[in-house]
């Protein structure tokens, strides 16, 4: 949940070469433990990636290669039960613009207790 919030932010790319010099240079951040963690497992199960999701199908998984999943018309609507709920009140509060008088790329926020 964390990882894709911070994806979705664009903290965080959806993507990232492991053994790129920038990744490879950057051990002591949040960033790399994460990913090294992905990484490590993804060598003994490997993910399946939607073909759906890249530009080009005929090319290999590259950062450059996804489609962006968010882009300036996309409207989330979204959903929480007990911490769940909280975290989406959490989670839309990061999304919205007050200064601008806009909700950002929120669409609605269902919560259930």
């Amino acid at each position: 949940m964390i990882l894709f919030y911070l994806q979705c932010k664009g903290d965080m790319p959806f993507h990232i070469d492991i053994e790129s010099k920038e990744f490879v240079e950057s051990k002591n951040t949040t960033k790399y433990k994460i990913y090294k963690t992905i990484y490590n497992n993804q060598k003994e199960h490997k993910p399946y990636i939607n073909p759906k999701l890249l530009k080009d199908s005929t090319q290999e998984a590259t950062l450059e290669n996804f489609i962006s999943p968010i882009t300036s018309n996309t409207k989330l609507n979204i959903t929480g039960h007990s911490l769940g709920g909280c975290l989406a009140q959490l989670f839309t509060l990061s999304f919205a613009r007050y200064d601008k008088g806009e909700r950002g790329i929120i669409n609605e926020v269902y919560t259930y207790n």
